[in-house]
């Protein structure tokens, strides 16, 4: 029998904690469908945040990047819930959520695309008669 083993989502659950609040925000995408996007809206968030560290661009901009990228990481409806438990504070909570982008889902990202590749390297070398 030859078997295929479809390529995991990305789940995970992340908490946010401030006080005596907490939010629960549930993560669950397809990796693939949305590497291309999420390379986009990551690239172009580092662009404006090289320019706002030189003073260079306007917060609104900045602000419209932040959400793009929250958009396609948590959904509208979590990303709304997360920017009402900042009180609409972006750069506090592009800080705090930052790591959980860095180190959990750029990381996903980045094995799929590598295994991705492999694979596509891997299949045109066979030879199809």
């Amino acid at each position: 029998m030859y078997r295929i083993k479809r390529q995991e989502n990305l789940k995970e659950t992340l908490l946010i904690e401030y006080k005596d609040k907490e939010l629960v925000v549930n993560v669950e995408m397809n990796i693939t469908e949305k590497m291309k996007a999420y390379t986009s809206a990551s690239r172009k968030l580092e662009i404006f945040l090289t320019k706002a560290s030189k003073n260079e661009v306007d917060s609104k901009a900045l602000g419209e990047a932040i959400v793009s990228l929250f958009v396609l990481i948590f959904g509208e409806k979590q990303t709304n819930e997360i920017i009402a438990f900042y009180d609409d504070d972006y750069t506090s909570m592009l800080i705090d959520i930052m790591p959980f982008i860095r180190d959990v889902v750029t990381p996903m990202f980045a094995k799929a695309r590598k295994e991705k590749i492999a694979l596509m390297k891997k299949n045109t070398k066979r030879r199809f008669i």
